[in-house]
């Protein structure tokens, strides 16, 4: 799934500060245009750090809620060298139940 992902064939800058947006199906955008998810909205405000590196912030939510796949993510995504993980949970996500009934995980034990 990552390597069809914008950040596998999107080297980082040394100007870019890059920033990785976890969690469940509010983050990835259900329902939503690509145009008014958080991630676009975020990189469309222009943001940069004090040092006048470019805030990128890339999507890798994904519409299921558990904490298991939201780790495997990370796990993964931590490769991409980001600056900063911005990971929206609730509390919905902490079940044991809800741990592996993803098919991501079940798929990647």
């Amino acid at each position: 799934m990552l390597a069809s992902h914008i950040l596998a064939g999107t080297p980082k800058d040394s100007d870019e500060y890059r920033v990785i947006l976890l969690g469940d199906s509010s983050t990835w955008g259900f329902y939503l245009e690509n145009t008014d998810t958080l991630s676009t909205l975020l990189n469309q405000a222009g943001l940069h750090t004090r040092d006048w590196r470019q805030a990128r912030f890339y999507n890798l939510g994904y519409p299921t809620i558990s904490l298991t796949k939201d780790l495997l993510l990370l796990d993964r995504a931590l490769a991409y060298q980001p600056d900063l993980i911005i990971w929206l949970v609730t509390l919905e996500a902490f079940p044991y139940e809800k741990q592996t009934f993803t098919p991501l995980v079940q798929h990647n034990p």
